[in-house]
């Protein structure tokens, strides 16, 4: 999505009419894979629940299990800076921005050994105290992107926060589970139904259940 405003009110048009965050999500991904962008992740903060639900792509599947499993956002100083700040600003500049704890620095380190090299994070805010986190990760040989189309990223983000919040109300707020989000992530890098039902070790009528 270039620095084009009739092709960012294309996305906050699709946006304002998808009806599932799974269609949501995907359309979101599609973006993001135009412009070379190899890693992202979406992290809502439910802070009236409790709760944080994250759906990624591209990021290298131990770490993302980990992240989750060892609770890494807790540690995670960049997600903390975008929630307070707002504005986009790249992860490899966040020692620069934010006093970083030891604990913190080890985690960071941890993330480039496993092929977290930089992006750009910002957050999104959204009703309820619902606030998340976007991050948008490139390698090394990725083109670095214009400030124009990091704004504009933040923009469709921002608008893609807002319409999840109001599909997770129609729905009662019921959040993906583990294995919804996991077919999605597998959706996003581009796997067909019978190759997620093969990687899952599931049958293709359970991917179609887990993505309606």
């Amino acid at each position: 999505m270039p620095d084009d405003s009739m092709e960012v009110q294309e996305v906050l048009t699709k946006i304002s009419t998808v009806t599932s965050p799974v269609e949501l999500w995907q359309l979101l991904a599609d973006k993001f894979a135009e412009h070379q962008i190899g890693m992202a992740s979406y992290h809502l903060y439910d802070m009236t629940a409790g709760k944080v639900t994250v759906a990624a792509y591209g990021h290298p599947r131990p770490f993302q299990k980990d992240y989750v499993n060892k609770q890494y956002a807790k540690l995670d100083p960049i997600h903390q800076y975008a929630l307070q700040n707002g504005a986009p600003f790249r992860w490899k500049d966040i020692r620069k921005l934010a006093e970083i704890s030891s604990e913190q620095d080890a985690f960071l380190r941890l993330a480039k050994d496993a092929g977290l090299f930089d992006g750009v994070g910002f957050g999104v805010y959204g009703p309820k105290m619902r606030h998340g986190f976007v991050g948008l990760g490139f390698g090394p040989d990725t083109p670095e992107p214009s400030e124009g189309l990091i704004w504009s990223f933040q923009l469709i983000c921002q608008a893609g926060h807002i319409r999840y919040c109001e599909l997770i109300s129609d729905e009662g707020s019921v959040e993906l589970t583990a294995r919804e989000r996991e077919t999605l992530e597998w959706m996003a890098s581009g796997k067909s139904n019978s190759v997620i039902a093969q990687i899952m070790e599931i049958s293709p009528h359970t991917v179609d259940t887990n993505v309606r």
